[in-house]
Order: C-alpha cells, then structure tokens, then sequence
C-alpha cells in the first residue's frame, strides 16, 4: 500500500493511501518540499503495511463513494475512477483551525491547497474542510478508444463484467449497446449506425458499478493556425515611458490534420456558434452595471445593498463628497443612509481644498448636527458614531468597501456620490480580495494623508 502525507508546520495536514499497486520498491520513500511564508510543507510517499489502514483510530465516522474521471477529489488519471474511502475526523489540525474558532489566513490556504493538487490530484478548494482526514483509494482504469468506423474498442475486459455505452449527440442519447462480457476479452469492438459526437461508459462487476465516465469525446480533427513573429517595433514616446515596443506578426497560415467534418456539418456548427455568441452577448455582467443620467435608482440598489449589508466596518471613500452646491442635498441623503446602517465603524473619507466650494471636517460634522434625520437617528442609536477623514490630497476613484468579520465586499463607482444622477459612469464590484487590498492600501495611505479627523456622535 502506498501512503502520501502533507505536512505544514510539523502537523500532519492530509493522509492518503492508495491500495492496487504492486509492492516495488518498498523501502522507497521521496519528499518533495516547499515553503509558504517561511514554513515549511512537505509531501511524503512511501510504501507501508496494509494492515496500517485497518489500524487507524479516531476518526468519527467514515463514507465509501465511487469517485468519477472528472471529480475533484479523483487522485488518478482521467479515465480511472476511483473507490474511496473517507475517514472524516472533527478535530482538525490546529495550523488549519483552532479552538477559538479563528482560522488559517487566506492567502496560506491557497498556496496549501495548491500545493496538495499539485502533488496528490486531490481538488479541495471546495471542500477545504476535509483537510486533517484520512482517505483510502483505489483505482479502477479502463482502456478504450474510438476508430475510424465510428466504433469504440475495449482492451482487457474480465469474465462477469458488464459494459453499457450511451451513443450521443451533445446530450441527447442516439442509441445504448448492453455487453455482457462472458469470458476474459483481450479486445472488444462495439458498433453502432448512428452520427455520435461524444458517449458515456458504465462497467459492472458482480452487479456493483465499478467505472463510470460521462460525455467522453474525441479529436478527429485539428484546425492549426499559425504564425511567424515578425521583427520588433519601437515607437517612441515622451511622456509615459521612453518607448514601447510590440512584436508585428506576419500573416496566418491554416492547416488541417485529420478528417474535416462535412461541409454541411461544419456550415451548421458555424452558423450555431454565431447563434450562441449572438444570446451570450446580450447577458449582463454582475460585476459591472453602466449608468446614465436619470437612473439614479440603478446606482441606489447597487449602493444601499452594500450599505444595509455592512456589520463591521463601512468605508465610503470620495475625495469630492462634501463640494457645495446642489450635490450637498444628495451627500446628505447618503449620510441619512449611512447613519442608519449597521455598522459599528462608519468612515468618511473625503477632500476639501477650498473651503469656498467644499465643507472641510469640522464643517461635515456641523451639518450632519443640524440634520433633524440623522440628529434623531444618532440620539435612537446612541453608541453609533461616525469618523470624518479630511485628506491633503484628492483621490480619483470613489470607493464604497465594508468588511464583515474576515469578509470584504464593496464597489468601485466612476463618479461622485453627489453626482450620481447626473454623469455617466461605470460601477464595479468588487470581490473579496480586491476590496480588502483597496481598503488595506488606502488605510496606510491615510496614515500620511489624514489632515482632519471628526467624530460625529450623538451628545448627552
């Protein structure tokens, strides 16, 4: 039996073993290491008894599945399955997860985890959580392939097995063939009359499924398009760099290798991929929404959803959130907003270069005062309070980011927040790590640029 161990910082972080292999070299045992953030983690393989397996202790309970070519936690190539066992035990390792329930960082867990696939196969970025347990796998692999006549051939097939083979064109199933293989078949040919592009295998052994594989297709063709990188150019320029230089490509040269589909057959699968980019161009991004002049309430949905949905930390950054004028009335209603949130932190973080034609600090907590809306709502939420970050310089973008526990969210918006139903411009989401790394490099950024801080808070 073969066992590989991953371990990270000294713990033992993963355990597998895989049964089926002939016992070569049983004394052989190979590492292969790396460092994440200066800690070590190491694979290990090495033979071991099989009675190792049977003597494990401590896990809770345990699960068997048949593991597809294409699952995830599948440690073989793409045409074995595999028979797991999964031993599952609650108390994980304490580099991973600790008692008072904080956890790894991030950024470690992503280099853990693909340090794991890249020497186990094992994909656990869904399912992270089956790190610290114990797996026993053992492969089933099947030989086959298809032929010019359109037939799929078998290769070493035992006695009692059963194969069944659905004929396919994309998802629709054409025609299925039942063999039942009665004695050992070194080679076993199955045809079929109809057009397919793809089928899917099952193979039964003693009445228990022991390989299945779904949507297996082949190459008949290639389409090469190729072409020879021409002599670099160099153009000039003054003020962004000295020069930018690209490589100038000659022209394509097509060539084909293997059996072209029929003319026909291709004429329609080209007029079917011009069909399908035509309904995929017409869906809409979520992590982007352009607005116009007059839709205001587009940009309100995007912006209260994010407000209302903050508990930690809430941070609306726009250098020009405070200029006078009619955008006053639009900036107070987002500060009426913002007061009502459920935030513990409120920030503000604004710029005033003129105090002719913007509010500086101590201007904003005045008029957040005088505000009957948002006096009432910091005298009913007494322990809420709201930091006003006036800056020495200006920003470009406006940002709106909160931070739930160890969750960042947020948005990029194109323009102020007092003139939002007036401009056109873009509204990015942003996904976790973004948002965390704008807030994280603007707050040390804050460090040398905060001016003026403000507390507004409701006064006994």
């Amino acid at each position: 039996m073969i066992k590989n161990t991953i371990t990270y910082k000294n713990k033992i972080i993963l355990t597998l073993y895989h049964q089926g292999f002939p016992n070569e070299n049983l004394t052989l045992k190979r590492y292969r290491k790396d460092l994440i953030r200066k800690n070590r983690i190491i694979f290990t393989e090495e033979y071991v008894p099989d009675d190792e397996w049977n003597n494990l202790a401590g896990y809770a309970w345990e699960e068997s599945a048949l593991l597809t070519p294409k699952e995830k936690y599948n440690p073989y190539s793409d045409k074995a399955c595999a028979n797991m066992v999964h031993r599952i035990y609650p108390n994980k390792p304490s580099v991973i997860w600790k008692r008072d329930g904080t956890t790894i960082a991030e950024d470690d867990l992503e280099a853990i985890l693909a340090f794991i696939q890249k020497y186990t196969g094992m994909n656990l970025k869904e399912q992270p959580v089956f790190l610290g347990d114990v797996f026993l796998f053992s492969p089933s692999e099947f030989e086959y392939h298809s032929n010019e006549e359109n037939s799929i051939i078998f290769y070493k097939l035992k006695a009692g097995m059963k194969i069944i083979v659905h004929f396919k064109n994309h998802y629709n199933i054409l025609q299925s063939k039942i063999i039942d293989i009665t004695t050992d078949t070194a080679e076993l040919e199955i045809t079929t009359d109809c057009n397919w592009d793809n089928h899917d295998v099952e193979i039964y052994e003693n009445n228990s499924l022991i390989y299945i594989n779904k949507d297996i297709s082949y190459i008949r063709c290639i389409n090469l398009n190729l072409s020879i990188a021409g002599r670099k150019k160099r153009i000039p320029l003054t003020a962004l760099q000295e020069y930018y230089e690209f490589e100038q490509q000659q022209a394509f040269k097509k060539s084909i290798i293997g059996t072209p589909p029929k003319q026909v057959q291709e004429s329609l699968n080209e007029l079917n991929r011009i069909l399908v980019r035509k309904i995929n161009n017409l869906k809409i991004s979520d992590d982007f929404v352009f607005v116009q002049p007059g839709e205001l309430s587009i940009a309100m949905k995007k912006i209260t959803d994010i407000i209302f949905r903050a508990i930690d930390e809430l941070w609306l950054i726009d250098s020009y959130f405070t200029d006078k004028g009619n955008g006053l009335q639009q900036m107070t209603d987002w500060l009426r907003l913002i007061v009502n949130s459920n935030a513990t932190n409120k920030n503000i973080i604004f710029y005033c270069n003129n105090e002719d034609k913007a509010l500086n600090a101590k201007q904003l907590k005045n008029h957040m005062k005088n505000d009957p809306i948002i006096r009432d709502t910091l005298k009913a939420k007494q322990t809420d309070r709201i930091q006003l970050f006036q800056t020495k310089s200006a920003i470009h973008d406006r940002f709106l980011i909160i931070r739930n526990n160890d969750e960042y969210s947020g948005l990029s918006i194109g323009t102020s927040f007092n003139s939002l139903n007036s401009n056109h411009y873009c509204i990015h989401v942003l996904a976790h790590k973004d948002a965390k790394e704008v807030l994280e490099t603007l707050y040390a950024w804050m460090k040398t640029n905060a001016l003026t801080r403000e507390e507004c808070k409701h006064d006994n």
